[in-house]
């Protein structure tokens, strides 16, 4: 046996064991009972920056407690065996370690936890001050405060490092510090999730008081060093600064991972300090597999040097905002998404956005990586890009259109409700290894792949951004491949209504009332006024043909009796409902769905009709006038009217209709579309689902009588 530390005990798996017994602990040479100590559930030793904790008894799953070190806490773990490493749990008066796995019994031993800190070995005693630096500064660290109250609390771990759990007003913390005589700059380290900013807060020494008001920094492990003020310090050696809420609005004031008092003259940086995703880095989680053996999915993984470097030191800083990303919008996919950015360049205001994105990731990497980066988080919903660089890489469109469904599959099973967005692949270029027809190809199969999912739409961008040839454009991908700002602007303005729709946006209710002369068709509340009507028997006979013709193409079901929804706020199939005052036709499950919904009333006399729609790209829809059908739809896309110079694609757009002496002409956004109509003596008014998503509002109607 080494030389070393022996500490009687013995260890049977699932049962308590006594120091008093005959079996033994062994611990590194040089190690040193740790003075303080006062739990009598275990004894403590430590040497350099390890502590190491002998438990009295060692139980799956039990729970110890370790009292506070003022130091992070950087590994936990047994000194041999166990299956991988423990977590620590802070609470306001001690931490919690959970044994999730203890390690086999060995004869003779007796286990021996671990705690690996950042620094020296030292327990948190509130009586010891914080002195000043060689240049006279004063850093006050998190590790070192003392909190009061009733949730707020020192965190350990390395992603963190922060007083936080602040969800109480009235805690607050303190540190004792030493400090000569003068003039300082006081500067705080804090960070603050979406949502939660607002609070004020005051810092205080001696009878001297800042107040500031706490900035939101995107997450409450996003730290950002902020000034908030000058303090005069007399004479006193010893002092206690105070920080303590005056004012919450939101669930939670902040956390603070430093606070510094930096004398006159002193020069310091500026530059904002984030978590440090290092403590992530080296876990294996976070590495890109050596080989494809035993992995999910099929086609290639990229292993380039420098794509393992940035898919560890991504993921690694997503692992260190975990907390703050819950329950956002999460956007996985490669450089494309990676490049729009944490906020998306601020075209989605109000929405909490979780960026996935790892450039040149491939279908195979996005859903090896799957659960830690998305599903872990339980988002509010997935946006996804994805099968690109599998083209670059020589995958076929089977292969990748197999990864697509498996990472469906993996949401609904994991988020059974969660919905997802699915962007048709972006044209590029054959030069860029991604010809045209291949990315067809992708796109066809992944309709095919989610047809019939109610809990997917299908966003046509490879229309919204290919030119003639179905190739990028130029004007919105310089290089063919990744959209410049307006590309990205042009993305947003496809994603926005869905969103809209989906409850994550615009969530307002729309206030408009008509103008004198005008009454509202469409009240923005339910569907009162308006219902299918029994599909007359020649279009059922057109209908018939046209879907024996491309049984997969298109969808016409048949309503055999007319039926109203007065006080309903959606159809009984869903596709018409009613959200936020806007009357919204769905993006159909099966790709293309026509059906129409009518005003109960009809109209014989002469009228104008006004309302607004707003199309997703390539949408197609119409408005029905008593009979004949005006189109409605993406037209810059869609057609026919592509050249329309006032049309705004992705945004709201206004219909006039004028119905006089049995001619309709109609104007989008004043510019005339096609030539005057003839119409039916009187007939009901409706509005076309086909494909895409279309929106209408402030439907309103003047009667000429």
């Amino acid at each position: 046996m080494l030389p070393g530390l022996l500490v009687s005990s013995c260890l049977l798996l699932g049962f308590s064991c006594s120091l008093a017994s005959t079996a033994s602990a062994q611990l590194p040479p040089g190690s040193q009972p740790l003075e303080g100590w006062k739990s009598a559930e275990s004894k403590a030793f430590f040497l350099d920056n390890r502590l190491f904790v002998v438990p009295e008894k060692v139980e799956r799953d039990q729970v110890l407690q370790v009292p506070r070190f003022s130091a992070v806490v950087l590994k936990v773990g047994w000194l041999k065996g166990g299956s991988g490493d423990l977590t620590v749990q802070p609470e306001p008066g001690y931490w919690a370690v959970k044994l999730s796995h203890v390690p086999e019994p060995v004869a003779g031993e007796q286990p021996v936890l671990v705690l690996e800190l950042d620094s020296p070995v030292r327990l948190f005693d509130p009586a010891r001050a914080t002195s000043a630096g060689a240049d006279g500064s004063v850093v006050l660290r998190a590790c070192d405060a003392i909190v009061r109250g009733k949730n707020l609390r020192y965190e350990p771990q390395p992603h963190k490092n922060t007083v936080g759990y602040w969800s109480v007003a009235e805690d607050s913390a303190e540190w004792l510090l030493q400090a000569a005589a003068g003039e300082y700059s006081v500067e705080i380290l804090q960070g603050c999730g979406r949502g939660h900013g607002g609070s004020r807060v005051q810092l205080s020494v001696q009878d001297q008081q800042l107040e500031f008001v706490v900035r939101e920094t995107g997450h409450f492990q996003n730290f950002v060093w902020r000034s908030v003020g000058r303090l005069q310090l007399g004479g006193m050696a010893e002092r206690l600064l105070t920080l303590r809420c005056l004012e919450k609005p939101g669930g939670a004031v902040m956390d603070v991972r430093a606070i510094r008092l930096v004398p006159e003259g002193v020069q310091r940086s500026w530059q904002p300090e984030l978590v440090d995703a290092r403590a992530f880095s080296d876990l294996p989680e976070f590495r890109l597999p050596e080989s494809d053996e035993g992995l999910a999915g099929a086609g290639p993984i990229r292993r380039y040097d420098w794509f393992r470097g940035l898919w560890q030191t991504r993921r690694a800083g997503w692992e260190a905002v975990r907390d703050g990303d819950r329950g956002a919008v999460v956007f996985l996919g490669d450089s494309i998404t990676q490049g729009a950015g944490d906020e998306f360049f601020g075209l989605f205001p109000g929405l909490r956005m979780a960026n996935r994105g790892i450039s040149g990731d491939t279908t195979r990497g996005m859903l090896l990586r799957l659960q830690q980066d998305v599903l872990s988080l339980r988002p509010a919903a997935v946006v996804l890009l994805l099968g690109t660089n599998d083209l670059e890489e020589g995958a076929g469109a089977e292969e990748i259109a197999g990864n697509l469904k498996l990472i469906v599959a993996a949401i609904h099973r994991e988020c059974p409700e969660v919905p997802i967005v699915l962007n048709l692949v972006f044209p590029s270029s054959a030069a860029k290894k991604r010809p045209a027809d291949s990315i067809r190809q992708i796109n066809q199969l992944y309709a095919k792949a989610v047809r019939g999912d109610s809990l997917v739409t299908v966003l046509d961008t490879w229309s919204l951004f290919a030119n003639s040839e179905g190739d990028a454009k130029a004007e919105d991908m310089p290089d063919l491949l990744h959209p410049n700002e307006a590309g990205y602007r042009k993305w947003a303005g496809a994603l926005r209504p869905v969103l809209a729709t989906l409850g994550l946006l615009e969530t307002g209710v729309d206030e408009f009332q008509p103008e004198p002369g005008f009454e509202l068709l469409f009240n923005g509340r339910d569907l009162t006024g308006w219902g299918f009507r029994r599909t007359a028997d020649s279009v059922r006979e057109s209908a018939k043909k046209w879907m024996a013709r491309d049984p997969e193409g298109v969808v016409w079901p048949f309503v055999d009796a007319d039926v109203a929804f007065a006080g309903e706020v959606q159809s009984p199939d869903g596709r018409y409902r009613v959200i936020n005052g806007r009357l919204v036709v769905a993006t159909p499950v099966e790709g293309r769905r026509i059906q129409q919904l009518w005003t109960v009333r009809e109209f014989p006399e002469d009228f104008t009709l006004k309302l607004e729609f707003r199309a997703t790209p390539n949408a197609d829809s119409g408005v029905f006038l008593r009979e004949p059908q005006l189109q409605c739809r993406d037209f810059v896309l869609a057609g026919p009217w592509k050249d329309l110079q006032k049309y705004r694609a992705g945004d709201w757009n206004e219909l006039v209709v004028e119905v006089r002496g049995g001619m309709a002409t109609a104007t989008c956004n004043g510019e005339v579309l096609g030539e005057p109509v003839k119409l039916p003596p009187t007939g009901p008014i409706g509005l076309e689902g086909d494909r895409g998503q279309m929106e209408y509002r402030r439907i309103r109607i003047r009667v000429m009588r």
